[in-house]
């Protein structure tokens, strides 16, 4: 027969697995994937100088929970070395923090009001510094600091930096004369004494050159009069966004800025005359760079600006763009003069390791760079400014809000409730009409900056409009943040529509039927897929011969995602002809991540006949 009499196919659809470590008041507890799932391990109080013997093995956790009555400090290194971090409550994602995903080495719990007094790391005592550095203070934290604050003694002053949740202050250049430094952390119950201080002095440097005036360019090609270098910076023909030139920020011989201790180098263009405008003026630069990641944390890009001859000050840092790309960027310059009289500017680029660890990259390329009057971009996006969680545009599921990433390195974030169990789609639609936009979008938690899920292009390089899908954890708010995925530069328009959708698509294999017997050649699987809400993903296509062995397993025949032609695989049935009967199965996956599956069995493949043609 070609079925068996009293057959009858059993599924058997497993939960996937939850995490079983949930800490007590007095303890925490680590996870190795993101949102707390397993596998996981429950620490008491007390100092673990490394993970031996947990479930979860060293450099392996991605977020962290947190008792009402603990704390918790991680350290990258065993023996409490390396970078740290204290987290006093719970952090679904540990990627966008200091600490990092998957570099957990050693760790401490502790009670919650516990707080030790940091270190600074950065001067050393006794450093010495020209008047045309730029200077950063770094410290470390020594357990149970979720904030920290720096104090300046100068010549004439105290400064006093307001807290900052890393500890870490890129203060510009100083005027000659000497200094010391003192770094104190904070958490919600007290504050730490104060460090010891750090002295270092500052010696005059050598003076700017004469100035240029804007419109001013400089491709490196030729005329680089006036610029100046320190640190690693030095003009190279290794890379470059037009012609041969550009200036880089490594070792030449190794080619990255691991020099084994923490370094900092500032490249600074000559004095740049501003006329009087009616436009203002703009900065554009291209760059290019490969560090330790795209968070603000790290290595640190930095734009800074002097003024008639002020110090340099902080305009703009440079991260969560795309790295290994030549990218412009477009800094507004109005903000740090007024119009209506003439102004000397000059622009820094400033590059800061912070710390020795994680330094074996390419590091950061500049090229033509641009100070000229232009238009002012404009937006017309009437929900800005929406840059922050906290500026957040309130959105609910069957929303759709039309709106647009203004130039100059905008964010848009928006606000919505779920409940645990949602499965939610969010899309994205611009380049689908017209838009010049390239958007990258993010599932924030709660705490509005920790990465639950991020989407860039619904098909990889073909659709690069996002459709994100989800299921909430938990119930309470939630964050969608977009950006252009060349940010700072890209902008444009789009909509955003945010759905729930909890019901499953469905689909039934149309070819072959059960009992085929199928011609050994290429063959076309096909299958109807349909979803009433947010629209089908993707479909997985499988066979199975007809050997049942434990050592046999599925094998994929393709992932079908474009829906105009209809879903379907190809099969070669000549290479994978099998006696007996075997099976095909296929699963559609909507954008929620509901699925559905469908089988054909039994199929049997056969021989092509070949009748002999006679020719009278």
């Amino acid at each position: 027969t070609t079925n068996y009499p009293g057959l009858h196919p059993i599924i058997k659809n497993y939960a996937c697995p939850t995490s079983t470590c949930v800490p007590a008041e007095n303890q925490a507890a680590l996870y190795a994937d993101r949102n707390y799932q397993p596998v996981c391990a429950i620490f008491e109080m007390g100092d673990y100088p490394n993970l031996d013997g947990f479930a979860l093995e060293a450099d392996s956790a991605t977020s962290v929970r947190v008792g009402a009555n603990a704390q918790i400090s991680l350290y990258t290194a065993a023996d409490f070395l390396g970078r740290t971090e204290t987290f006093a409550g719970d952090d679904s994602n540990l990627s966008d923090n200091r600490i990092g995903a998957q570099t957990v080495s050693s760790l401490r719990v502790f009670t919650a009001t516990v707080i030790s007094t940091p270190t600074l790391t950065f001067p050393e005592n006794g450093a010495s510094f020209t008047d045309t550095q730029s200077v950063d203070l770094v410290g470390r934290d020594a357990g149970g600091g979720i904030e920290f604050q720096a104090q300046l003694q100068t010549p004439t002053e105290t400064l006093t930096q307001a807290w900052q949740v890393d500890p870490v202050w890129a203060v510009g250049n100083l005027a000659a004369g000497a200094y010391s430094v003192t770094l104190r952390a904070g958490n919600a119950f007290t504050r730490s004494a104060w460090s010891q201080p750090i002295t270092f002095t500052v010696e005059a440097g050598t003076p700017p050159a004469a100035a240029v005036t804007a419109p001013y360019s400089a491709t490196m090609e030729s005329d680089i009069s006036g610029w100046t270098a320190n640190g690693l910076w030095h003009l190279t023909e290794t890379a470059a966004h037009s012609s041969s030139h550009s200036w880089w920020y490594s070792q030449p011989t190794s080619q990255n800025y691991n020099t084994g201790a923490p370094n900092f180098g500032d490249l600074t263009t000559p004095p740049i005359t501003l006329p009087v405008a009616v436009e203002p003026y703009y900065l554009q630069f291209w760059q290019h760079y490969e560090t330790e990641g795209q968070q603000s944390h790290w290595d640190q890009r930095r734009v800074q600006i002097s003024v008639d001859g002020e110090a340099f000050t902080n305009t703009y840092q440079l991260y969560d763009d795309p790295m290994g790309s030549w990218l412009r960027v477009r800094v507004d310059l109005s903000d740090h003069y007024a119009a209506a009289v003439p102004h000397t500017l000059q622009v820094r680029f400033h590059f800061a390791s912070l710390d020795g660890y994680a330094n074996g990259f390419a590091g950061w390329y500049i090229d033509d760079v641009q100070v000229a009057a232009a238009p002012p971009p404009t937006c017309g996006d009437i929900h800005e400014p929406n840059e922050t969680a906290s500026q957040a545009t309130n959105i609910a599921y069957g929303d759709t809000a039309s709106a647009e990433i203004c130039p100059g390195g905008d964010y848009d974030y928006y606000a919505f409730v779920g409940t645990e169990g949602d499965d939610i789609i969010a899309d994205i639609d611009a380049q689908d009409f017209a838009s010049p936009l390239d958007a990258t979008l993010f599932l924030l938690d709660s705490d509005g900056h920790s990465v639950l899920a991020e989407n860039d292009d619904e098909i990889l390089y073909e659709r690069l409009d996002p459709h994100l899908g989800y299921t909430l954890p938990h119930s309470g708010s939630y964050n969608l943040k977009l950006r252009a995925w060349n940010h700072p530069m890209g902008s444009g328009a789009y909509t955003i529509t945010l759905l729930t959708d909890n019901q499953p698509p469905t689909l039934t294999i149309t070819a072959p039927s059960a009992g085929d017997l199928l011609p050994l050649e290429v063959i076309t699987i096909t299958a109807a897929v349909t979803d009433s809400t947010g629209g089908v993903s993707r479909v997985e296509f499988y066979w199975h011969s007809s050997d049942w062995g434990a050592e046999v397993a599925w094998q994929p025949l393709g992932t079908d995602r474009e829906a105009a032609d209809g879903w379907s695989a190809t099969f070669d049935a000549a290479a994978h002809y099998s006696p007996g009967h075997t099976v095909f199965y296929a699963a559609a996956y909507d954008w929620a991540g509901n699925w559905a599956g469908d089988f054909v069995w039994p199929v049997g493949l056969g021989y092509r006949v070949y009748l002999p043609v006679v020719v009278r």
